[in-house]
């Protein structure tokens, strides 16, 4: 028996409001289930529409009455015997937003009527609300429908292509301490960390800065990030960028070249400890990204710059962490602040070490290493078929 479900996507290829993205969700829904396409619902089964905006659901609630083809989302959910699913899955949706948006919805009367995807893990308790970890899952789905995994297929933005780890490479000598991927300095704790590493001799690790944000100004004394020492001036930050790994003398735009599919081997293989600087941080909203694949992938020891309570979140998905060899009750610390300064303080140990005690310890490390590669591999878990099963069965 077939599913008793069409999925409708307001807009096709050609008229897509600039308000409206073609997301992870509709992409997925729109390859492997019944659909159509416009405000012409099919009346034989339950239709639910799939919407996924700029700004996730804070584009939702900004769009609920916004006109197009003559109507509205309000109008269409009040008029029609109709579903909707907003969906935020490739960036943590704010927690703000997504409140205003139930609330509306409330007010509308329209609550039974509308389910929510989210990829923030912290929000699965809110009412008619689904939540998974879309990057840890997206691999999988991946590798078993085409037997490879999708980072290594084809020449990335920046003109290479990546190419896979093997365990048997990874007893090598490794020139630098850490490896740190940071596009854009956008965030409180990427901030944070450039601040950090301008400040302190770094001259024996990776690290990538490419732009700053363009919501930073002269006056960053009112700007919230944190730091140990004096902040420096905006001059001081914005005329050291760009500070460059694998976009070294290359044409291209350092703001929006696709980052997931770039994994310079050489890199990984020459550094041992990576620092990971997640989408989310002083917010806590627990948000699993891409940016947490590439040391697991990689087999390298990992810090993250994130959430509270991220590690925990990693460790109930099977993987291993590393407080064995440094103090991770930085997971547990509730302030952005505080949680920043305990991380900065194990990163500035472990940089007064010799790289020769680096690698000493990155040898320790290993076989976590090679545990977390593998709970990776063998994670093929797809959430979104056993989602729609449940709000088919609700309905």
């Amino acid at each position: 028996m077939g599913s008793i479900l069409n999925f409708v996507s307001l807009f096709g290829e050609d008229d897509r409001p600039d308000w409206v993205i073609r997301g992870p969700l509709t992409d997925y829904l729109e390859n492997n289930y019944k659909h159509t396409i416009g405000i012409d619902f099919d009346n034989s089964l339950n239709n639910i529409i799939v919407l996924e905006t700029v700004e996730h659901f804070k584009g939702c609630f900004q769009n609920l009455r916004t006109k197009f083809s003559g109507t509205s989302l309000v109008e269409i959910l009040k008029n029609n015997d109709i579903k909707i699913i907003f969906g935020s899955i490739a960036d943590p949706s704010s927690r703000i937003d997504k409140i205003k948006l139930m609330n509306q919805i409330e007010l509308l009367n329209l609550t039974d009527k509308v389910y929510y995807l989210d990829s923030v893990i912290n929000h699965q308790e809110d009412k008619n609300t689904f939540c998974y970890h879309h990057f840890l899952e997206e691999p999988g789905i991946h590798y078993e429908k085409f037997g490879n995994y999708n980072f290594f297929e084809e020449i990335n933005d920046l003109g290479y292509k990546s190419k896979d780890i093997d365990e048997t490479e990874i007893d090598t000598f490794r020139e630098k301490k850490f490896l740190s991927f940071n596009r854009t300095v956008d965030k409180d704790n990427r901030l944070s960390l450039y601040h950090t590493y301008l400040e302190n001799d770094f001259s024996d690790s990776y690290f990538s800065f490419l732009n700053m944000s363009s919501d930073y100004n002269d006056d960053m004394d009112g700007c919230n990030f944190f730091t140990s020492t004096p902040k420096l001036s905006y001059s001081s930050y914005k005329d050291k960028l760009p500070i460059e790994l694998d976009t070294k003398d290359i044409d291209v735009n350092l703001c929006n070249f696709k980052t997931s599919n770039t994994f310079k081997k050489k890199l990984f293989l020459n550094s041992c400890i990576n620092i990971v600087t997640e989408t989310s941080f002083s917010s806590n909203s627990i948000f699993i990204s891409e940016k947490i694949i590439k040391p697991i992938l990689c087999f390298q020891p990992f810090l993250v710059l994130g959430p509270q309570y991220y590690l925990k979140e990693l460790k109930k998905l099977g993987y291993k962490t590393f407080s064995e060899f440094w103090d991770e009750s930085y997971d547990e610390i509730k302030s952005g602040a505080q949680r920043y300064f305990a991380i900065e303080k194990i990163i500035l140990e472990l940089n007064n070490k010799t790289i020769e005690e680096i690698n000493e310890l990155y040898q320790k490390t290993k076989n976590i290493c090679i545990y977390n590669r593998k709970v990776f591999d063998n994670f093929r878990q797809n959430s979104i078929p056993q989602i729609i099963k449940q709000i088919e069965n609700e309905g």
